[in-house]
């Protein structure tokens, strides 16, 4: 494929040469999106939603859902809750079921992220009650 003709279908559909090419899963052209998606390792859609949720509520801090995704990364067990969902959502592919022959069962999976979610809120409300007496002895 000549180059040229390679660039303008790119040009044409809104999408970069290396989504065309299949070096990349993210469409846009946009280079602060592509570094922020390869810096972080999240996708475009998940960038392009964090940025309207972040411009929808700039003058509502305290309704703005990023400064609560934010205080999540405070807590390292936000990776184990990423992990579960990761793998309840792989064990309810048939690739999954295809290549490991026997399959744990969805509910395992189910369960497994539960645990992880209850054990993050708990620590998110034990982190929160101890800055509340912590401020209540500061006054």
């Amino acid at each position: 494929m000549r180059l040229e003709l390679l660039y303008n279908l790119a040009q044409f559909y809104g999408v970069s040469v290396e989504w065309i090419l299949g070096i990349t899963d993210n469409r846009t052209t946009d280079i602060k999106v592509k570094e922020i998606c390869e810096y972080t390792g999240l996708s475009e859609h998940a960038v392009n939603e964090l940025n309207k949720a972040q411009m929808k509520y700039k003058k509502s801090p305290l309704d703005n859902p990023v400064s609560g995704i934010n205080k999540l990364f405070q807590f390292p067990d936000i990776f184990r809750l990423g992990q579960n969902i990761q793998l309840l959502v792989f064990s309810m592919s048939e690739n999954y079921k295809l290549h490991n022959g026997l399959k744990l069962s969805i509910e395992y999976h189910e369960w497994r992220l539960s645990k992880s979610f209850e054990a993050l809120i708990k620590k998110i409300i034990e982190k929160g009650k101890a800055e509340l007496k912590q401020s209540s002895y500061d006054n």
